[in-house]
């Protein structure tokens, strides 16, 4: 999306001119020293092939069998 504002900033080198256009992020909150995970890592399904071919659980698939 796209807002037309008006802002009011020190232009002391005379580097912006009248009419100029710019692009802003606003930064709304800075997290820092935090662990990312992608939005895939959350989710999990097994291929189609496995998951009708073997019908334990998940954990179960994870825990070696004696």
């Amino acid at each position: 999306m796209n807002y037309t504002v008006v802002i009011d900033v020190s232009n002391e080198k005379s580097l912006l001119l009248p009419g100029m256009t710019a692009t802003i992020d606003f930064i709304i909150i800075d997290h820092e020293n935090v662990l990312l995970v992608p939005n895939s890592a959350l989710s999990f399904d097994l291929p189609a092939e496995e998951a009708t071919s073997d019908k334990r659980g998940l954990f179960s698939n994870l825990v070696r069998e004696s």
